[in-house]
């Protein structure tokens, strides 16, 4: 597998923190669960060239 470099590697981290979250949700772990919404949606959001963040908490 290749390096994933820059906004790529950002929006993996992102979606990897959102499942994590998901998974912790469903476990009951709330406080857990929110941390890693928002470690989530520290990451900018480089869709189409527009950095914005997004809180879905």
């Amino acid at each position: 597998l290749q390096s994933l470099e820059g906004s790529e590697n950002m929006s993996l981290k992102a979606h990897q923190q959102s499942r994590k979250a998901d998974r912790l949700l469903a476990a009951g772990k709330y406080e857990e669960a929110i941390s890693c919404h928002k470690k989530a949606c520290s990451y900018p959001n480089l869709r189409k060239g527009k950095a914005t963040r997004t809180m879905v908490i």
